[in-house]
């Protein structure tokens, strides 16, 4: 099964609140850097990131790939933010924007590839000073805390097994849920995420041959991720 069409019901239920805020407090740091308050946040997912941004004092829209995710995510902003279906290296339709961001590991799910792509694109829908804003999850966190480990988790409602395997600098995430039906019953759905390890010095490459100067590169969570802030010229 594709990545989130299982875990999009159960996406905010299983992630960690508290990191969530944490981050975003980051990312709206950055976001003091741009030129004026209009942008989009790729890779919306359930909205967390972008309701955050919106209730910061932003005009922003959203975008994601999966219309699960984004149905969660209008009814959760009350309907106050526009959302599009489309993909990070498809971004279209925006222009002369005071920032993108892209939170929680959206360009660790992108191919080199796709990556270049989505910089790209990024960078032609901002207008002159505008900032780029993305995290990525560190080779460090790839390596040492996910790579051969297993998690899980149980609940009344919803338990899962997270099994992770590091291979040729793709991260295979194998998911297991069993949600509670309606009749007392549980059903199991599994799904695959992959995601790539990018080195910093990738990043600030790809960045640069996009046009951006890259203004900061900063480690948070204990060295798990990096938050990138990139300024078009």
């Amino acid at each position: 099964m594709k990545a989130y069409e299982a875990l999009w019901e159960e996406y905010d239920k299983l992630t960690d609140s508290s990191a969530d805020k944490k981050r975003m407090k980051e990312v709206l740091g950055s976001l003091k850097k741009a030129p004026k308050k209009t942008g989009v946040d790729v890779g919306a997912g359930t909205g967390i990131s972008t309701i955050a941004i919106k209730e910061a004092g932003y005009d922003v829209s959203g975008t994601d790939v999966s219309a699960k995710m984004l149905s969660v995510a209008y009814f959760t902003s009350g309907g106050e933010i526009p959302f599009y279906k489309q993909s990070a290296e498809g971004l279209t339709g925006f222009k002369n924007l005071g920032f993108v961001t892209a939170v929680n590991d959206v360009v660790n799910y992108l191919t080199p590839e796709k990556a270049t792509k989505f910089f790209g694109k990024a960078y032609r829908s901002l207008a002159n000073g505008g900032v780029l804003v993305f995290d990525v999850s560190s080779p460090y966190k790839y390596e040492n805390v996910l790579d051969k480990n297993v998690f899980c988790d149980a609940s009344e409602d919803v338990s899962y097994i997270w099994f992770n395997t590091l291979k040729d600098g793709r991260m295979t995430m194998d998911l297991t849920f069993f949600k509670l039906a309606d009749d007392g019953s549980y059903i199991r759905e599994d799904e695959r995420h992959v995601q790539y390890v990018y080195q910093k010095d990738f990043l600030e490459n790809s960045l640069e041959a996009a046009g951006f100067k890259v203004v900061s590169v900063k480690e948070i969570e204990n060295g798990e991720r990096f938050i990138f802030t990139a300024k078009k010229p």
